[in-house]
């Protein structure tokens, strides 16, 4: 009964596909809100950790450098994790190889292995780009407000990314994994806070976790949904084929939720997903589409248009460059 596949068969059918079947989504307001807040609550847990591990003096030291071997993809210290202790992989990045000299390696390896961790990181920073497509449900639509909210948004995002990422790092050092919630378990927090606020915390963090995994669903999956009645119907159809959306909406939501639960089963580790999502997605809509879009609107013979042409050419430029570094990075990573 609790096969990977039962299990995500369960939560499509009971909790993400009621979600994903709300035309309205001022109807999941509340979700939202409880999704978000898990978040925060997350962020609190880890910072909670991170003082009780100053209380009693086992706080770690920042790594704020990478191990440069590491990230360049070779020497024994890579594959060992260094001299004194293994090393954590972020992405490419090799934190907290505390002891461990890296060795002499070329830089164009470093600045190649660099420039393939940054399209992942953009993930945080674009993602705001989804709402776009909401921007026809907001009666009355104010630019202003608009680019306010937006603006929140990446602040909030930003330092809960930051919180986050800091604490655990000076809480469990070099024992830091990949995915955090490995940590977050009540045999590595009970020397920290005790064996029953390690257990309950351990279990609150996971359906923290799961809440704000579900509050963000319906809003991922809207964007998208509404990305595929554009190729369908073009993208005048909110004001002029809405009929025919309308009878779209339920089996072009039933597809994709057929296709997202047959990744969820059938693609054995979220490591690529995420990596191709930030290495194609991430640079695509951060670099290389508002790079052509300044092109194209930008036309004029006036020495501002020519400026902002040539900046966008060094945008398109460089995210085209990281597109094909991260897109050969994952391949390689994997074969």
């Amino acid at each position: 009964y609790l096969a990977r596949w039962a299990t995500l068969l369960v939560v499509t059918i009971a909790v993400l596909l009621p979600l994903a079947v709300q035309p309205d989504l001022s109807a999941l307001s509340s979700v939202a809100v409880v999704g978000v807040g898990s978040v925060v609550a997350f962020a609190g847990a880890c910072l909670v950790l991170a003082v009780a591990a100053a209380t009693q003096g086992t706080l770690h030291p920042l790594p704020w450098l990478p191990d440069y071997d590491a990230l360049a993809g070779g020497g024994d210290a890579a594959a060992a994790g260094g001299a004194s202790g293994p090393g954590v992989r972020h992405a490419g990045m090799w934190l907290g190889v505390s002891g461990a000299r890296p060795q002499a390696v070329g830089a164009t390896a470093v600045v190649v292995g660099m420039v393939g961790v940054v399209p992942l990181l953009l993930n945080a920073d674009i993602c705001h780009q989804a709402i776009f497509p909401a921007m026809a449900l907001l009666q009355p639509y104010n630019r202003k407000v608009f680019n306010g909210v937006v603006a929140a948004a990446l602040a909030l995002c930003n330092t809960l990314y930051a919180l986050i990422s800091l604490a655990c790092l000076a809480t469990f050092g070099d024992a830091l994994q990949d995915n955090v919630l490995n940590n977050m378990s009540s045999a590595h927090m009970a020397p920290l806070i005790g064996a029953w606020p390690a257990a309950l915390l351990a279990l609150g963090v996971r359906a923290g976790y799961f809440v704000s995994l579900v509050g963000s669903f319906a809003f991922t999956l809207h964007p998208l949904r509404h990305c595929v009645l554009e190729v369908a119907l073009g993208s005048n159809f909110p004001t002029k084929k809405m009929d025919k959306a309308d009878r779209l909406f339920l089996p072009v939501t039933l597809a994709l939720m057929a296709a997202i639960y047959g990744i969820a089963v059938f693609v054995p580790g979220i490591w690529v997903v995420l990596s191709l999502v930030g290495s194609c997605a991430s640079t695509l809509m951060g670099f290389v589409f508002p790079g052509l879009v300044i092109l194209a609107i930008m036309a004029r013979p006036k020495a501002t248009h020519y400026a902002r042409r040539a900046g966008a050419l060094l945008v398109v430029a460089i995210g085209s460059f990281m597109f094909v570094n991260g897109f050969l990075a994952v391949y390689y990573g994997n074969t």
